[in-house]
């Protein structure tokens, strides 16, 4: 069984692409790890998956496309004189799902990375992924800090950048005494340890292969499957689901 953990930035520079092999067990072999990565190369590192997990909003609310058309079509649009309209516009039905666990998923149409999501809406049919967005086909969307929070990690952010390479080191060592990870060569090992795109990128696929297990995510609320498919759904994890799978 193979899974692909993809951190996905506006830029190339920033994305990496992590392929992770799970016939061996316990825990996953790190086959590849791809970065920078582009679209060509993002497409070659999924080929064999079965089960892409992509670390970027898949779609956008619905309330807030409906509001751009409607403005576009010179229609009354939707009030948005409050914080509180404005959240229905800013978040998707899965970031709000998530802000109610305590996370904090940054809003695909108010902030940066609805540059990173422009991408993935071009990318998306590349993967053969269908039009369902909620995680059903063959790619499942990600949120590594997410993922981290529900395994037990208490601060899941602030590894990022070289002001938060201390505290990276710090998590990957606690990853691998939960979950060990087997590397092809020590470039492997090195290209994982030396970037967070690429700590992340792993999670993600560890996410992914989640994904593929009964009762490992937590459920979708009935009320908002509909509006997931379109707009996407972060996966995420059972509190004990890595500790179980590591024991697989």
């Amino acid at each position: 069984m193979i899974t692909v953990g993809v951190d996905l930035a506006a830029s190339a520079a920033t994305t990496a692409a992590a392929v992770l092999d799970w016939t061996a067990t316990p825990g996953p072999r790190l086959l590849d790890l791809v970065q920078p990565a582009d679209d060509g190369a993002i497409v070659a590192a999924c080929e064999d998956a079965d089960k892409i997990g992509l670390d970027c909003p898949l779609g956008w609310p619905l309330p807030f496309v409906d509001f751009v058309t409607a403005h576009r079509d010179g229609r009354p649009v939707a009030d948005a004189g409050t914080v509180e309209q404005r959240r229905r516009l800013a978040y998707r039905a899965t970031d709000l799902y998530c802000q109610q666990l305590g996370m904090r998923p940054l809003s695909v149409s108010a902030d940066r990375i609805g540059h990173a999501a422009f991408r993935a809406a071009a990318l998306l049919p590349r993967l053969d992924t269908g039009t369902d967005r909620s995680g059903a086909g063959r790619v499942v969307e990600t949120y590594p800090a997410g993922s981290l929070r529900q395994w037990g990690d208490a601060s899941p952010h602030g590894y990022k950048g070289a002001t938060g390479a201390t505290r990276l080191t710090a998590k990957i060592t606690w990853l691998l005494g939960v979950l060990p990870i087997t590397f092809t060569s020590d470039v492997v090992r090195h290209a994982f340890t030396a970037s967070d795109h690429a700590f992340d990128a792993v999670v993600a696929g560890i996410t992914a292969r989640l994904a593929l297990e009964p009762d490992a995510l937590l459920e979708i609320p009935p009320e908002w499957r509909d509006q997931a498919r379109v707009e996407g759904w972060i996966a995420v994890p059972r509190p004990e689901s890595l500790r179980e799978l590591a024991t697989r």
